[in-house]
């Protein structure tokens, strides 16, 4: 005999998880040899003039600066039409809700080290919030004048090894 009610029961399971867990995704970057003053004024001035949406459109930008703590609340609602060949647009909207902080590293060796911490709560896809990270990341180096180059020195894989060098075999003499 079939038994419905494990299945039921599993499938809630198995939901309330995959809520639960794409509820918060944290992404952090640092500004290494930046001053933190002006990191707090370019991730002002990014979350109030959001501008980097290829086809998304931006109907409401409400956003909450609290100077003391170094946060700032963002809720933001996107839309766009969706066009499918054969049948009409389909407005899609999106709402996020982000929290930015500004953390600082005070490392005696290292010295100070601004780090920005990007918070995207609620239902979520994670690399979606990723990207948004991202965007934004890009968007405050940007008011400061651009991401320094990477050096060699810095390369920052996680390996201790050397890298190596591709070459092609057909350039080889035998």
């Amino acid at each position: 005999m079939f038994h419905a009610r494990p299945i039921v029961v599993t499938v809630i399971a198995l939901w309330a998880v995959v809520a639960i867990a794409g509820c918060k995704t944290v992404h952090t970057e640092t500004f290494h040899g930046r001053d933190p003053g002006q990191v707090w004024t370019a991730m002002k001035a990014v979350a109030e003039s959001p501008g980097y949406y290829d086809d998304w459109f931006v109907t409401a930008n409400n956003v909450a600066v609290y100077e003391v703590e170094q946060r700032i609340e963002i809720h933001r609602e996107l839309a766009r039409d969706l066009v499918i060949p054969g049948s009409g647009p389909q407005r899609e909207r999106r709402d996020m809700d982000q929290t930015i902080s500004l953390v600082i590293d005070d490392d005696e060796n290292e010295g100070v080290e601004p780090i920005i911490k990007f918070v995207t709560a609620g239902p979520s896809i994670p690399v979606r919030d990723q990207a948004e990270a991202e965007l934004y990341f890009t968007d405050v180096w940007d008011l400061l004048g651009g991401r320094p180059a990477q050096s060699h020195d810095d390369d920052d894989d996680g390996d201790d090894q050397d890298d190596v060098e591709m070459i092609d075999i057909d350039d080889i003499d035998e």
